[in-house]
């Protein structure tokens, strides 16, 4: 006859005379070592993916294990399928990331969700599984009135009535490690409490935790890298809302009739004090288009005419370049500048009426001459310009025409006046003798 197995858990059961020589192997085998799998053994889930547990009878299999431990590092939630029978299993859900995973009977079943960092204990009821312990991570929670450092797993209630403390985080914390610390007695508004981060970062800060809102509770987990901060407002009966403290009020809705507000815009100041609705008033999107952004130097009207130009539309200004489309008079006189060429550089952009006493061989250069399809025009006064000759080549790649084609001959000890234009950006110049050997 074949041994046969329980149905739950998988074990053999001799059948009386099968095993002759052979019963100290099943038993060791298919017993006592598959037992204590049972009762203290671990099966540990790494990759990331749904998973139903191996159910081998009278060998080692993943569903007779007596602790499920998930580590795995990911975000979407995963299921764990194990088989539809009476069975209690210790759930770690020691995930590196932020997925929760539903342990669920073949069928499946609707399961339990454990999230991430949380510890509980399910059981089968005939129908499904429940959590039957554990829950909130398996936290277990004592009362402090002075410094203290916390485990993991442990809620620490604090009556910082009799003045400020601290309760320290656990030293070298583990994946899904979590402490919850809970405002007992509303005096966190008074004497804040200080969480000390006891070596590791809280939210990814190297700075220990002030909890000053009365009535609060925090949690704090684990994640590998750092303490994360999840925080809860009247979570044990303490009020959210103080009678002196500036606070922030979301989704409330207030009585105005049955309450006293100040700074309140009454009903019946619309019209009288205060202007009524008119559609065309100015709305934010105005601004910086049909309407001036506001400005502390904006102009008002004491400045025009005194600080501040009239507004004309023909007004010329003096730093852009200006078209005009009717015939300017400039005055009586129009002055031009004169300007001493101080090395050999005829720089267009400080006039155009130069002058340049020849001291050696000279070749001139030119700057900031206009682009193609604008003139450009000087005259220069040269004095002793054959003595030795000055060289009229201007820059490279330029040439200086004359009239018929013949440069003029300059004078050795005397005064020459010239004048020189071009049109195609200083590539031709053309030259013009206004004056020989002057006196």
């Amino acid at each position: 006859m074949t041994t046969g197995n329980t149905t739950l858990l998988g074990l053999a059961l001799p059948v009386e005379g099968e095993l002759d020589g052979a019963w100290g192997d099943i038993v060791n085998d298919s017993i006592t070592s598959l037992l204590d799998s049972a009762i203290a053994g671990t099966t540990t889930l790494s990759v990331d993916s749904d998973v139903t547990l191996s159910t081998t009878s009278l060998a080692a299999n993943e569903a007779r294990q007596a602790v499920i431990r998930w580590n795995a590092n990911g975000t979407v939630t995963r299921n764990i399928t194990v088989p539809a029978q009476s069975k209690t299993y210790v759930i770690i859900n020691d995930t590196a990331g932020t997925q929760d995973i539903v342990i669920r009977g073949a069928g499946p079943t609707t399961g339990v969700t454990v999230a991430a960092g949380e510890r509980t204990i399910v059981a089968w009821t005939g129908s499904d599984f429940e959590s039957v312990g554990g829950g909130a991570g398996g936290i277990a929670y004592v009362y402090q009135t002075t410094n203290y450092t916390a485990s993991s797993a442990e809620g620490v209630l604090t009556n910082t009535s009799g003045g400020v403390f601290t309760v320290t985080l656990p030293a070298a914390p583990s994946v899904g490690d979590q402490v919850v610390v809970a405002d007992s007695a509303g005096s966190w508004g008074t004497n804040n409490l200080t969480v000390g981060r006891n070596g590791s970062t809280i939210s990814g800060s190297a700075t220990d935790l002030t909890c000053d809102i009365e009535g609060a509770s925090v949690q704090l987990v684990y994640d590998g890298t750092t303490w994360n901060v999840f925080a809860q407002v009247g979570g044990n009966g303490g009020a959210a809302v103080t009678l002196d403290g500036v606070q922030t009020l979301t989704n409330k809705t207030i009585d105005y009739a049955s309450n006293t507000l100040t700074g309140v815009l009454p009903t019946s100041a619309i019209g009288v004090t205060v202007q009524a609705y008119d559609a065309t008033l100015l709305n934010d999107a105005d601004i910086g288009v049909t309407v001036q952004g506001y400005d502390a130097t904006i102009v008002v009207d004491a400045d025009i005419g005194s600080t501040v130009q009239a507004y004309d539309a023909d007004t010329t200004k003096n730093d852009i370049a200006n078209t005009f489309t009717a015939t300017q008079t400039f005055g009586t006189s129009v002055v031009e500048t004169k300007v001493a060429i101080a090395a050999a550089e005829i720089d267009l952009a400080l006039g155009n009426y130069f002058t340049k006493s020849s001291v050696g061989t000279l070749t001139l250069t030119l700057t900031n001459e206009a682009a193609t399809g604008s003139v450009s025009a000087f005259v220069l006064e040269l004095a002793n310009g054959a003595s030795p000759a000055v060289t009229f080549t201007f820059n490279a790649g330029s040439t200086v025409t004359w009239s018929a084609a013949t440069a003029p001959t300059l004078t050795a000890s005397g005064t020459d006046v010239l004048a020189f234009f071009t049109h195609d950006g200083g590539t031709t110049w053309r030259g013009f003798v206004l004056g020989l050997g002057m006196a």
